[in-house]
């Protein structure tokens, strides 16, 4: 009779886990993903190709369920095994530099992402093809990485800003080429390509298209995945970035107010709802409620995005994962207690 750790169960529960992180169930992929590791460790040791590539793969899910730095962890043992016990044509180990990306850009560390993600895109390329569709998924974190990069640096410096987000553009115009021919125009892969389009769109400016593409793809992401799915509430909290951009406050704010519930969160991270894309879609509440200068809406989100952020960090405030986030938070505070103390002297002054 097969037990647990046959090669078999495991790999049925490892099939099994990675269904529910497409669902967004975050939290019981993970704890099978850890069974099976359990499992590869006392059966096959440390060292085992199958445990280094299971690890990586909870690595993934505790990404999901926004236990950052395990995930950061777990990614990078694996990686450094990968590279002692592997073979150079196995595609692992590119899998692995992919997904460890995704956490950095998860933690705002979106420079070291680019490195990763562009030595993934590289390598599955020499392995696999342009056209692969694993490739396609690496070059589309690629670019989701270069459209937030560049949009960061627009501020300071707009001329690489710029030239990150063309890039983004070059990759995710491929990506969705190459999925629309290979699996057509309906496909659920083919349509988060459209939808990472259209957020590239917006941020380069283009708000109408954006708004358009994302706009038409959305109501149909949630007939198929549910409203709750992580997937679809980044693509509102996109929508709503766009919407706040063109000054459509309202419309952005009840996106905004719905998608940063803690209870949609609560299948992928903790019982209170501490998730890293919650954090998102409060961040951009606040940036909506800033621009529309409401103070005291603005500081209360503020507040309640830091709890969140001390959620994940399981009460520290000192978490290498999430410095730059962090601070940004605390700089915000500034900012709108600046905007209040202007508003304070325009009044007494117009007394």
């Amino acid at each position: 009779m097969r037990g647990p750790d046959h090669p078999r169960a495991m790999n049925i529960t490892l099939a099994l886990a990675g269904t529910l992180l497409l669902q967004s169930q975050s939290n019981e992929a993970a704890n099978l993903q850890e069974l099976v590791l359990q499992g590869c460790l006392g059966t096959l040791g440390p060292e085992h190709p199958r445990t280094l590539k299971v690890m990586d793969a909870l690595g993934e899910g505790r990404g999901q369920q926004g236990r950052l730095q395990e995930s950061i962890d777990l990614h990078q043992k694996a990686i450094d095994g990968m590279r002692t016990h592997l073979p150079e044509t196995d595609p692992a180990i590119f899998h692995a530099l992919e997904r460890l990306g995704i956490t950095l850009w998860y933690c705002f560390r979106f420079e070291e992402a680019i490195e990763h993600h562009e030595k993934a895109v590289s390598g599955l390329k020499d392995l696999l093809g342009d056209n692969d569709l694993k490739t396609l998924i690496a070059m589309e974190s690629l670019a989701r990485t270069y459209r937030d990069r560049g949009t960061e640096l627009l501020a300071n410096n707009e001329e690489l800003g710029y030239h990150l987000l063309e890039k983004a553009e070059r990759n995710m115009v491929f990506v969705l080429e190459q999925r629309t021919r290979q699996l057509g125009d309906k496909q659920p892969y083919t349509g988060l390509a459209q939808l990472h389009h259209g957020t590239i769109k917006g941020a380069h400016g283009e708000l109408e298209e954006g708004e358009s593409l994302l706009g038409s793809l959305i109501p149909m992401a949630v007939d198929h995945l549910g409203g709750d799915h992580l997937g679809v509430m980044a693509g509102k909290n996109e929508l709503a970035l766009i919407l706040t951009k063109q000054e459509q406050f309202i419309e952005a704010e009840d996106i905004l107010l719905d998608i940063s519930r803690p209870d949609n969160y609560r299948k992928s991270s903790t019982a209170t709802g501490a998730h890293p894309d919650r954090c998102d879609a409060l961040w951009s509440l606040l940036d909506c409620y800033q621009k529309q200068k409401s103070i005291d809406d603005g500081l209360r989100t503020r507040d309640e995005l830091e709890a969140v952020v001390l959620g994940i960090r399981r009460g520290k405030k000192t978490v290498r994962t999430s410095d730059k986030f962090w601070q940004k938070i605390q700089d915000k505070r500034a900012q709108l207690q600046a905007i209040r103390n202007e508003r304070l002297i325009e009044y007494s002054e117009s007394d």
